[in-house]
């Protein structure tokens, strides 16, 4: 009997990183129910045929994948679309779904279906692992596309409430907050506070801004990097989560490639969009330059920290043996 992947069915539920909608298997992993966030059906997809996985794409990241083709319902209207499930992480698909047809055998025609075009849709569990970030390190940020604040500036406070929940508000005022300090203020630190936590941080107008995420699963396509993230102030409440988007030279996931690097990042709030280019659109779009580890000590600093020490054990021990024991400084 014809059946959806068990690492599809093994959670049992799944979200959009925009919590907009929702996908849940039923029937023992035959039937696949899509509804949007107030739990109303929309789409009840059957599965009808199992055609196999799909050859993997060159310069992307070993990734399980399904095609399938299922009969789909929605209100009065039926007929098949062509489905392809990928595995990203035990708690990360995407799903690709091509166009309704009422004719099985066309549903996955390229007509009906091209996975170089058909758009994915990311979806996730409630509770996705924590995984370390991509780029350890310290970076300024060399370059921000304020377009990007200028064009929802213009939402009225009322559209952004009624999308967003108290703490997303909150994380997007600080990013309005950061776009709006002058461009050598803001930084960025990736796993340095913790393997999984990336910090975009600035200082003006006598303030310090955080913008935190963690990072949670990622991979790599067609040299393009992709990480599912959660803003730390809504980790506990299971909000909205974001797809960080990214290149760098010599392709994503390939680290530094020397003591300064640049790369490209952009967020998408919805989905990991293939249409997005990282570091001109997006959510967030900017640049940053590498500009050392987390944790770094000068020759000066550490002179002055040992000779600080030093002196330190010189009064203990004085005062311990004296006066047998006399120190002399250098």
């Amino acid at each position: 009997r014809c059946k959806f992947p068990s690492w599809v069915s093994s959670p049992g539920h799944w979200n959009t990183l925009d919590q907009r909608r929702s996908y849940s298997t039923r029937h023992r992993n035959t039937t696949l129910r899509i509804a949007d966030s107030d739990g109303r059906e929309e789409t009840r997809v059957q599965c009808s045929e199992v055609k196999g996985p799909l050859p993997a794409i060159p310069g992307s990241s070993p990734s399980d994948n399904m095609q399938i083709v299922g009969h789909y319902t929605v209100g009065c209207q039926s007929g098949f679309v062509c489905m392809v499930f990928y595995k990203r992480d035990l708690h990360v698909i995407e799903v690709q779904s091509g166009t309704f047809t009422r004719r099985y055998e066309e549903a996955c025609n390229k007509s009906n279906f091209d996975r170089f075009r058909t758009p994915f849709v990311t979806l996730v569990t409630a509770t996705p692992e924590l995984k370390s970030c991509p780029h350890t390190g310290r970076f300024a940020v060399t370059g921000i596309h304020r377009h990007i604040m200028e064009e929802r500036s213009t939402e009225t406070a009322s559209s952004i409430a009624s999308r967003a929940g108290a703490n997303e508000e909150e994380e997007e005022n600080k990013i309005t907050e950061i776009y709006k300090c002058p461009i050598e203020t803001v930084a960025l630190a990736s796993a340095c506070t913790g393997r999984d936590t990336m910090e975009l941080r600035s200082e003006c107008d006598m303030r310090k801004i955080l913008s935190a995420y963690q990072c949670h699963a990622g991979w790599v396509e067609n040299g393009t990097g992709y990480v599912i993230t959660t803003p730390v102030s809504n980790s506990v409440t299971g909000g909205r989560r974001y797809c960080f988007i990214y290149t760098s030279p010599g392709g994503a996931g390939t680290g530094s490639t020397g003591s300064s690097y640049v790369v490209r990042f952009s967020t998408s709030a919805d989905t990991c969009s293939r249409t997005v280019i990282p570091g001109s659109t997006g959510v967030l779009a900017f640049n940053i330059t590498h500009q050392g580890q987390c944790v770094e000590t000068s020759s000066g600093n550490y002179l002055t920290t040992t000779s600080t020490l030093a002196m330190f054990f010189c009064i203990l021990l004085h005062v311990l043996l004296h006066p047998r024991y006399v120190c002399i400084s250098r």
